[in-house]
């Protein structure tokens, strides 16, 4: 039968006793208020922080993402959890992505990804760090891994910038060099004949034949005409570069300009024997910048006749291109069955800084700086330039223009 009174001392005794399971309760009871606060707090972070975060299981199946990553991909949550990389990026992208994934779950060391990425924000370029993930009660037992995602474009679009820069400092010490290599040895040997058979002529003058004095005078004016193109060349470039270069818009008659440019060589070609097929044989009027594609016609035609043997052929022709019958574009070839040119070389024609000058055939001194102000010259009046060459069988240029009258 239960005891129905107690003494003073069972009361207290049990009164202690409530005390302490009240305690052990209370203790327990603030731990579990303290852990859900924790997990609430992180919860919260996991959501409203910038970076996203996903949480994917062994097998690459996303199982949880917060809602930074949500609005990157354009998607919510339920449209997200339990699908792959490969439901939401191209195939390639996603096969890289889960190659990582397992790369990190094997227990490899894992670097840093950083993958150029389409959402629905757009391009954007992202870092990812991923960790794999284990359960709190057996560490060997792996569930997956966590992603963080940052995005780095605005960093990746400083460091292009900067390289950008490297590139353009590059350039212009590439330039420079070229600049004076020309001045100092392109301009000096033609300028130095014209003082010295200048000389000649004026000490010597009443010694020498008229055949002599024709001579010397071919020569002299041969030199002259060398280093006024030479000039010119030099002086365009460097108005290119400064960027202080008009275009002009007028009617160019493709026929007359290319017949002016060969009769600006025809001494050279007669000396040469060379055979000219020129196929312009109607008037063909463009809109388009005068001068400049007289300057391009100009150094490829010499450069044609420089590298072309005695007694070679060299054809200027054109193919008109037309849509729906109506005429877009006209290409401009001048070819020749020269020397030719090596692959590794033709990759460099047009770049300051790797080009290289070439003698011609009867040991022409050229700068190889003419092609590059072609191109140039051809890309600021909307039009391309490209060349097909072979060793021991020519080179043929090509240039695309657009504007047709």
């Amino acid at each position: 039968m239960q005891k129905l009174k107690l003494t003073y001392e069972e009361l207290q005794s049990k009164v202690v006793e409530l005390e302490s399971k009240l305690n052990d309760i209370s203790t327990k009871g603030t731990s579990l208020r303290r852990n859900k606060d924790k997990d609430e707090i992180l919860e919260k972070i996991f959501e409203t922080t910038p970076y996203s975060f996903v949480m994917k299981d062994v097998n690459s199946v996303y199982i949880k993402v917060n809602q930074s990553f949500c609005e990157f991909l354009g998607k919510t949550e339920e449209e997200i959890i339990g699908k792959t990389d490969y439901d939401f990026f191209p195939p390639d992208e996603a096969k890289r992505y889960i190659r990582g994934d397992k790369v990190v779950m094997a227990g490899e060391p894992h670097e840093k990804e950083e993958w150029e990425v389409l959402g629905s924000l757009g391009l954007k370029w992202l870092k990812v760090e991923k960790t794999a993930i284990f359960s709190d009660t057996n560490k060997e037992n792996l569930i997956g891994i966590l992603c963080s995602v940052s995005n780095i474009s605005e960093l990746k679009k400083a460091e292009l910038a900067l390289n950008e820069s490297k590139q353009k400092v590059l350039e212009v010490n590439a330039m420079k060099d070229k600049f004076f290599s020309i001045i100092g040895h392109d301009l000096r040997g033609p300028i130095g004949n014209i003082l010295s058979f200048t000389e000649i002529l004026i000490e010597d003058f009443k010694k020498y034949s008229p055949e002599k004095i024709e001579r010397l005078l071919r020569i002299t004016h041969s030199s002259a005409r060398k280093t006024f193109l030479l000039l010119n060349n030099l002086l365009d470039w460097s108005s290119s570069q400064a960027d202080i270069i008009k275009i002009y818009h007028e009617k160019v008659n493709l026929k007359s300009s290319i017949e002016k440019v060969i009769d600006l060589y025809q001494e050279t070609i007669d000396s040469k024997n060379i055979k000219i097929d020129n196929s312009f044989n109607k008037d063909i009027t463009i809109i388009t910048d005068d001068n400049l594609v007289s300057t391009v016609f100009r150094n490829l035609i010499s450069n044609a006749v420089k590298y072309t043997n005695e007694g070679g052929l060299i054809k200027i022709y054109y193919l008109e291109k037309f849509e729906n019958n109506i005429k877009k574009s006209i290409q401009i070839i001048v070819e020749d069955n020269g020397i030719g040119i090596n692959s590794a070389k033709i990759n460099n024609l047009f770049k300051i800084d790797k080009s290289l000058s070439t003698k011609g055939t009867n040991g022409e001194q050229g700068t190889g700086l003419g092609l590059i102000l072609s191109k140039e010259f051809i890309e600021k009046i909307g039009g391309m330039i490209t060349v097909e060459s072979e060793v021991g069988k020519g080179s043929k240029f090509i240039v695309t223009l657009n504007t047709i009258f």
